[in-house]
């Protein structure tokens, strides 16, 4: 009769199992990092109750703080004799690639290295939170994730597009 005038969750829209599962947009990095935590790495419910509590608390200052140190970060490197080697870095890496291929045994090296490096990326307590098995698997799902060449080519081209534009606002059109 009043439908939803208390602006409360349907909970027969929304139950996955036994968990309730609140619909919503992931909107910024605490949200992506508890969408991670919950669909790659299967951490347990408890868990992600606690995460998703936490967000009321962490989520505004996680993501006030992020942006801050990033405009920090790009300050710093936007300085003009750190940008003056970082573009001649760039034209050797577009132009001037000299370098030999990589042969089959040196890329499972290095992807052997960078997987090494990223299972102990995590700290120990929260590997022990998510588990062994499941913190493996999820690691090994982004890491193949991030291994398209064609994707991330075109993701570097975005990122070097938008980071003109900023350097250069009059390029916008």
């Amino acid at each position: 009769m009043f439908e939803n005038n208390a602006n409360g969750i349907d909970r027969r829209d929304h139950v996955d199992g036994d968990l309730l599962v609140e619909k919503s947009e992931v909107e910024g990095i605490y949200d992506s990092l508890i969408y991670i935590a919950r669909y790659v790495y299967r951490v347990p419910d408890w868990c992600h109750h606690l995460l998703y509590t936490a967000r009321m608390f962490v989520k505004q200052t996680l993501e006030a703080y992020l942006d801050w140190y990033t405009d920090y970060k790009v300050h710093m490197v936007t300085r003009e004799h750190r940008l003056v080697s970082l573009i001649h870095l760039l034209r050797d890496v577009l132009f001037f690639d000299n370098d030999p291929p990589r042969t089959d045994d040196d890329k499972r090296k290095r992807f052997q290295e960078v997987t090494t490096g990223c299972l102990n990326f995590l700290p120990k307590p929260a590997v022990w939170v998510i588990g062994e098995t499941p913190h493996r698997e999820g690691t090994l799902m982004i890491l193949h994730a991030l291994q398209q060449p064609k994707l991330n080519k075109q993701l570097s081209y975005v990122f070097l597009d938008i980071f003109i534009t900023e350097l250069f606002p009059e390029l916008k059109q």
